[in-house]
């Protein structure tokens, strides 16, 4: 299972996009917060926080991505069980 990425290390890491697709979807939140975190403290350089928001923006939608297979797992187990399944919409 893998763990939360240091920022500091995510930043500074050329195969940090695909790190971010090998994060379950706590430790992808947990990384999310602290790349937030890391930006709205405003100790950045320019350049790294830009580079933070590029970061975020992908683990963003890896994390959509996670949730879009949860609810199709969760929608297929309502309907082979005979649940009615709720969509939102």
């Amino acid at each position: 299972m893998a763990k939360e990425i240091n920022v500091e290390k995510l930043l500074g890491d050329v195969e940090a996009k695909s790190k971010i697709e090998g994060l379950s979807f706590e430790d992808g939140m947990k990384t999310l917060e602290g790349l937030v975190t890391s930006v709205e403290s405003g100790s950045l350089a320019l350049e790294k926080a830009v580079q933070s928001y590029e970061l975020g923006a992908h683990l963003v939608d890896h994390l959509r991505k996670l949730l879009a297979g949860a609810e199709q797992k969760l929608q297929l187990l309502e309907k082979r069980d005979g649940r009615a399944v709720v969509t939102k919409g």
